[in-house]
């Protein structure tokens, strides 16, 4: 290590940190209480701390255009997806269309939950039992 290395004590700023890296060039820096070191701070810690924040918040959401292309490419990828209509309003998926199996509107819905910026998704879906083509809603 260098012999008099650049430090930060342990009550500074995120701020202060990234600035003191960026300015020194530096990817680690020794965290000190008075003269002793208790720490030390990385930029894979600072990296990792960005990372679940990024996690946390979450991509932001499209508009309805968006959200809707994002939903029918989700069930595009499926290969059990009948083909159903979706329309998205202020962030609200509504699927419309057929299914044969339950199974396949519970799929729908998830699939369409997981796309960010749904807030919620109304299942407009109507079961067609496969034998006797009685619908049910």
């Amino acid at each position: 290590m260098t012999p008099d290395p650049w430090t930060i004590g342990e009550d500074e700023s995120l701020e202060a940190v990234v600035d003191m890296m960026e300015r020194r060039r530096i990817k680690r820096i020794p965290v000190t209480r008075g003269r002793r070191v208790v720490g030390i701070v990385s930029r894979a810690n600072l990296m990792h701390a960005l990372a679940s924040l990024a996690r946390d918040v979450g991509p932001p959401a499209g508009s309805d255009s968006t959200i809707r292309d994002s939903i029918m490419a989700t069930i595009a990828k499926q290969d059990w997806a009948p083909h159903v209509n979706v329309i998205v309003k202020d962030g609200v998926a509504e699927l419309y269309g057929v299914v044969t199996d339950d199974r396949e509107r519970q799929g729908l819905v998830v699939a369409a939950e997981t796309v960010p910026g749904v807030k919620r998704v109304v299942d407009h879906l109507v079961w067609v039992e496969p034998i006797s083509g009685m619908a049910f809603e």
